[in-house]
């Protein structure tokens, strides 16, 4: 007994000492805010307010607030935040929302000044970071092209700014078809939750080498062949350009794996970012094959299935449902499939897992 009483004294003089070289207890003034901000922000002059205020963070700690602003930018006010965070142990940080604030003021000057450039971009913050972001959103393979040089010319003004701020450019294919968005969530995680969404910071050590615009076209346009190409859709409006964008992306192509371990590999078929089978995809992995009774396309097919049962899948299947969470999501519809005229509900996702695959054909899907 007095062994066990003796290295529990040991585990809490440790567990203290841990606490202690955490800096549980450390916390900044202002003259170590005006710091720590000229050192990472910009060596500049700024005002930082007499008083703070706290309000709970995310992780359960404290955040210390001050307003403050660039001495000769009075208008633009941001927070310098002093945040306290809990989770192994306590520590604290400076974070700051300079470059939103900035990112708000240069926007809406540049949308005063060249309102035709600005539409169809939108500012947004990231729930993962402290970095502004403007976004875009493209309808077709042929739009994303004067998407991105919108972006550059918003980026060009930006260069040209007494002051700087960092930007997020992100882009994304509206992916009607596919599409589900949370139960009412914030706009800019239902942007960033699409599959084609591609982003690049305008700090990021690339653009010493390329333009933002032709980076950000190429990423979009090999991000939106890995989904038409994964989900068998858009196919037929842009077969050459996907064809050409597919040689140049990394994403592995699909190979069945039968009962008998026989394993059959399709080179123009992909699986989605997640490593998914389409609904589309399924549909060329039945119609190839040449065992099934199948009827339909791509995007709405039937066929038999090995128990005997008909089930049908499509695109336009999607069902209203209480919110049912998926990932820490909450979803206020989701995708069904037919077994025997019978709705069985999927996921947010038009696609068919290796369980329900393995189901209907007795065969599994992998990787190439």
């Amino acid at each position: 007994m007095k062994k066990l009483t003796h290295f529990f004294l040991i585990f809490v003089f440790c567990l203290s000492s841990l606490f202690v070289m955490s800096g549980c207890s450390q916390t900044y003034d202002q003259k170590e805010l005006a710091i720590w901000f000229q050192e990472n922000i910009i060596d500049e002059d700024l005002y930082i307010s007499k008083t703070c205020t706290e309000k709970e963070n995310a992780s359960g700690g404290i955040d210390t607030v001050w307003q403050a602003h660039l001495k000769d930018l009075p208008e633009v006010s941001f927070e310098l935040i002093d945040r306290e965070r809990i989770q192994l142990f306590r520590s604290h940080e400076i974070v700051t929302t300079y470059h939103q604030e900035m990112g708000k003021y240069y926007s809406e000057r540049f949308q005063n000044e060249y309102p035709a450039v600005f539409e169809g971009l939108t500012l947004g913050v990231p729930t993962d970071s402290d970095i502004p972001s403007v976004n875009g959103m493209y309808s077709s393979f042929s739009e994303i092209q004067t998407l991105c040089e919108k972006m550059e010319k918003f980026e060009a003004y930006l260069d040209q700014q007494p002051y700087p701020c960092l930007i997020r450019y992100g882009i994304a294919y509206q992916e009607p078809l596919t599409f589900i968005a949370d139960n009412g969530g914030p706009s800019e995680e239902a942007f960033i939750d699409r599959q084609t969404y591609i982003f690049l910071e305008n700090d990021d050590p690339q653009l010493k080498e390329d333009t933002l615009s032709s980076l950000l076209q190429e990423w979009s346009e090999n991000s939106f062949a890995n989904y038409a190409l994964a989900y068998q859709i858009e196919l037929e409006s842009y077969p050459d350009e996907l064809k050409k964008k597919k040689t140049e992306s990394d994403q592995s192509s699909l190979t069945i794996v039968r009962s008998d371990e026989t394993e059959i590999q399709y080179a123009d078929l992909f699986l989605t970012r997640e490593s998914d089978l389409s609904f589309g995809c399924f549909f060329e992995v039945l119609k190839r094959d040449g065992s099934y009774e199948v009827q339909g396309s791509a995007s709405q097919f039937s066929f038999t299935a090995t128990d005997g049962s008909r089930c049908a899948f499509s695109y336009s299947f999607q069902e209203a449902c209480s919110p049912t969470s998926y990932n820490d999501w909450q979803y206020s519809k989701v995708f069904y499939y037919t077994k025997n005229d019978e709705k069985i509900l999927l996921d947010h996702k038009p696609v068919i897992f290796q369980d329900l695959f393995q189901e209907l054909t007795g065969d599994s899907y992998q990787l190439s």
